[in-house]
Parts: structure tokens; C-alpha cells; sequence
């Protein structure tokens, strides 16, 4: 079979792991700054609502001609994930998101 590495050689397929790797290590960050253990049972809901949250933004924003590279990605990614743990009761602070400039609005608007 030669093409049995398809898969890992779509130019595709490379850029979304590299999303995903960022968003875990963002979220790894963001976490440890909320000192929430790795296994804490609310995680599995957290991170469910955070991601309808996430592809309903990634779909807005792409209709608006915006691209989300990795390091956009997962900082979109931690804000929907701040607004789901926020909407528990739990504090986020504005230092604990990640910044990307000219993106605050559009985060904003999605988000609220």
C-alpha cells in the first residue's frame, strides 16, 4: 500500500493537529492557572459546551473572512472555555485569557 500515510501528509490534516496541539497546551495552561485538576468530573461538560461554543465562533468568523491560524484558534478556544467555567461561578480574571490584537471585538461579540 503506498499511500498508507495519506492521512499524514495532507497539508490539511498537518495544520489541524497543530490547532489541536495548541489548544490542548492552552488549555493545560489556562487550567493550571484555575488550579483544576486534570480529571475534575466537570471537565467532560466544560469542555463540551466550550467546543459547540468554539465551531459556532470558528464558523462566524470564517464567514467574516477570518482565519484562525493555531495560536488564534486556541486563544478563541480559552475564551469559550473562560465563558463556560465563568457561567459556574467561577472567577476568571481579563490576565488569565490570551490577547490577539484586532480580535477582541469579534471575540466579544460571539462570545456574549
Amino acid at each position: 500500500m503506498s499511500d498508507s500515510n495519506e492521512w499524514g501528509n495532507d497539508q490539511s490534516v498537518q495544520i489541524m493537529r497543530k490547532v489541536f496541539k495548541e489548544i490542548e497546551t492552552a488549555q493545560y495552561e489556562f487550567l493550571r492557572q484555575l488550579d483544576v485538576p486534570p480529571y475534575d468530573h466537570r471537565l467532560q461538560g466544560w469542555r463540551e459546551r466550550a467546543l459547540a461554543l468554539f465551531e459556532k465562533g470558528w464558523s462566524i468568523a470564517h464567514r467574516r473572512g477570518v482565519i484562525f491560524d493555531e495560536k488564534i484558534a486556541s486563544a478563541f478556544y480559552i475564551h469559550c472555555l473562560a465563558k463556560v467555567i465563568g457561567s459556574e461561578g467561577n472567577t476568571i480574571t481579563e490576565n488569565m485569557l490570551p490577547k490577539i490584537e484586532g480580535l477582541e471585538k469579534l471575540f466579544t461579540e460571539i462570545l456574549s
